[in-house]
């Protein structure tokens, strides 16, 4: 679970594993979240010369009752969680082993 301030108000979010497989993770999103009902899907895939195709896939709303906390602060957390993601993922990925 994370939280954020938005505004006077903390925003709790979290998400389930609903699929796992060599090649990708499926999260849905739980009430309470800024995108709910979604479902957030992660790939990965070798390609011929040895690169790594990577996907994020998200499907979702903002339901009316997270569109202020969304657009004040939450969008931003959001978008902080991402770039924060790919760029662990990059890093990896230019590592050497």
């Amino acid at each position: 679970m994370a939280s954020t301030p938005v505004l006077n108000y903390t925003l709790n979010t979290s998400v389930n594993v609903v699929a796992a497989n060599s090649t990708s993770f499926t999260f849905s999103t739980v009430a309470g979240h800024l995108l709910y009902p979604a479902s957030i899907t992660f790939s990965a895939v070798n390609t011929v010369s040895g690169g790594i195709i990577f996907n994020i896939n998200l499907t979702g709303t903002v339901p009316l009752q997270n569109q202020a906390p969304f657009l004040f602060g939450g969008s931003q957390f959001e978008n902080a969680q991402w770039h924060s993601f790919l760029g662990k993922v990059g890093a990896l990925c230019n590592s050497s082993p």
